[in-house]
């Protein structure tokens, strides 16, 4: 072969030598070779061999030009001197166990815990139509992809609702009623730092808020029974009461009918009716309820305390005050937990009626305050001044007058 290839080409240059590390050999081979068999399997394949003090410098001959690199010498001595010859061995490596924080939920729970309300976890493109985008961004315009699909998949979502409510209109298309989906994903929201990338949680619900039966009355699923189901999830994160809902206005949602959801006034996500504007432009008959919450925020939760029960009886008081028609009851409830304190278990919402017996832009909102201390029973000194202590701060704060 030597001689074919100096009357070919006239001769052939030799190729620069290669070095090969002893240790690096028993890495890969997992085996240890003697060097004198080494050196012997090198000039036997006609390579000159020079000895280092950590291996070999070898040079191929010339017409040896598939040996190029290290791993190349290798697979020469594995090969001469036997694969056979060479033991197997099972592999080790020291693991080491992650960290799993008792104050952080998975996002597989958050997403079990839809299911188990009765939705659907979809999955949709992370790329939409530009106009599409626009529209549900309030005119902000996304980041367009440089070699799109298609059109409708030009720009990179900057939010999970057109996705969700395309596969809305499928499920619909196909006689679908009740429709519940999901999707846990990633939105993509330009800024001057940069593209900043978001793991939300986003949903759409449309049709009757239950499934038919003999029992309840068909109506459709409105702003409360979504909130109901976040509200659910809020659970998870423990202590829900952290949580607040304002109304405030989104270009997507429906004016007044449409909410932003806060945890110690940092926004947290979004729920409402889907604008009137968006549900024409997309050829539905009503608006569907749509949501969207910050998956990370979500995930880090308060850890579990340990509360003792108590062995004393629980006090019931109700109040029936008549505030202005757009107070927040949110608002009212929130002063009377911040007033009572600790004794305070639990405040119910049981009546909110405006109408007949009240003056034009007023409301009645009817309130059960629960109250309960550990080491006593209350007293009922101690109930009435708990009780007028919260009657002073909502009359204070929000102009409230007993009914």
């Amino acid at each position: 072969v030597p001689a074919a290839c100096q009357a070919a080409g006239g001769g052939v240059k030799p190729g620069g030598p290669v070095a090969l590390r002893r240790a690096r050999l028993a890495l890969v081979l997992g085996h240890t070779i003697p060097d004198d068999e080494v050196e012997s399997i090198f000039r036997r394949l006609g390579m000159l061999v020079e000895a280092r003090h950590d291996g070999w410098h070898i040079r191929p001959p010339a017409f040896r030009f598939d040996i190029a690199v290290e791993v190349d010498l290798i697979e020469e001595i594995a090969r001469i001197h036997g694969y056979e010859r060479i033991p197997s061995r099972p592999g080790q490596q020291a693991t080491e166990l992650g960290n799993a924080p008792a104050a952080r939920i998975s996002l597989d729970l958050l997403r079990a815990a839809l299911v188990q309300r009765g939705y659907h976890e979809a999955i949709t493109y992370s790329f939409v139509d530009r106009e599409q985008d626009r529209l549900f961004a309030g005119g902000r315009d996304g980041v367009p992809l440089v070699n799109p699909i298609s059109a409708e998949l030009a720009v990179m979502r900057q939010g999970l609702w057109p996705g969700l409510v395309q596969a809305l209109k499928h499920n619909l298309a196909r006689q679908q009623r009740r429709v519940r989906l999901f999707e846990a994903g990633v939105r993509f929201v330009p800024s001057g730092a940069g593209l900043s990338e978001e793991l939300v949680i986003s949903g759409v619900v449309a049709g009757p808020a239950l499934p038919e039966q003999w029992g309840e009355q068909s109506r459709p699923v409105d702003y409360f029974d979504v909130k109901a189901d976040l509200e659910a999830i809020l659970g998870l994160v423990g202590e829900p009461e952290e949580f607040s809902w304002t109304s405030e206005q989104h270009p997507a949602l429906h004016p007044g009918r449409s909410a932003r959801l806060q945890r110690h006034g940092a926004h947290q996500g979004w729920i409402g009716a889907l604008h009137p504007g968006l549900v024409k432009g997309a050829g539905l008959d009503e608006a569907p309820v749509v949501f969207e919450l910050a998956a990370n925020v979500l995930m880090a939760a308060t850890r579990p305390r340990h509360q003792e029960l108590s062995r004393f009886p629980t006090v019931r008081r109700d109040l029936a005050i008549i505030v202005a028609c757009n107070t927040p009851v949110a608002g009212l409830v929130a002063a009377a937990r911040d007033t009572a304190g600790a004794v305070l278990r639990d405040v119910v919402v049981f009546d909110i009626f405006a109408g007949e017996h009240i003056d034009a832009g007023q409301k009645s909102v009817a309130l059960g305050l629960i109250l309960q201390e550990t080491s006593r029973t209350l007293t009922d000194a101690d109930v009435d001044q708990i009780v007028g202590g919260v009657v002073q701060r909502l009359a204070k704060e929000f102009s409230a007058r007993l009914r």
